[in-house]
């Protein structure tokens, strides 16, 4: 009987997780969407002499060619934020518990060291930081929205840099916080109840096991 019983929490513990999820994808095409266009006007007020260097007609062919890439890059968000895999095994590194921290400032890039600083806090049991961690594949899936505009960048004549950024990309166009991504706190919101969910079908699971 108290299988039995936690057997029907667990289901109702994934279902509140679909639903949440459901609601998350849902918003965030549109924020995706929106943050990328800021951040391409901020590329552009950024490197002034490059976007300046271009006539008329050749501006309004990038406008065109990099609102196309945004578009693929959102859809593509929405397709991975779409498999229930991502949601019911969130973390980048499964099993993943210590990592050491130190000799790695300044040799590599932002986001390995903050994922080498996530699991280095880690005990023996993973859980879900905040959204923006880079520990979690769903902020992963997020920032992978600026990977189709490396080549509409790159034919227009701006050099990529020679180490991706967390989720593809060769030019920062990622927001580097949750709060960057989503002034209006939208998907925040919605992250922190599908982080009180999963922790509960978490140890559902575990005590099915």
């Amino acid at each position: 009987m108290a299988r039995s019983g936690n057997q029907a929490a667990l289901e109702g513990a994934r279902a509140e997780i679909l639903a949440v999820a459901a609601q998350f994808r849902a918003a965030a095409g549109p924020i995706v969407d929106a943050a990328l266009r800021r951040r391409i006007q901020a590329l552009g007020r950024a490197r002034r002499e490059w976007h300046e260097r271009m006539s008329p007609e050749a501006g309004s062919v990038f406008e065109d060619a990099a609102d196309r890439a945004i578009r693929a890059g959102t859809r593509e968000v929405e397709r991975r934020l779409a498999l229930e895999d991502v949601w019911f095994q969130p973390f980048t590194a499964p099993g993943v518990v210590r990592r050491p921290e130190t000799g790695w400032d300044g040799m590599a890039p932002e986001w390995i060291t903050g994922f080498l600083r996530r699991f280095t806090r880690q005990q023996d049991t993973p859980t879900l930081g905040e959204l923006d961690d880079p520990g979690n594949r769903v902020w992963v899936a997020l920032l992978s929205a600026a990977t189709p505009l490396d080549p509409v960048l790159e034919e227009f004549g701006l050099a990529p840099s020679s180490i991706p950024k967390l989720g593809g990309g060769h030019y920062g166009l990622q927001p580097r916080t949750a709060a960057q991504l989503d002034p209006t706190g939208v998907l925040l919101r919605l992250w922190k109840r599908y982080r009180l969910v999963h922790d509960r079908y978490a140890a559902l699971a575990r005590a099915e096991d």
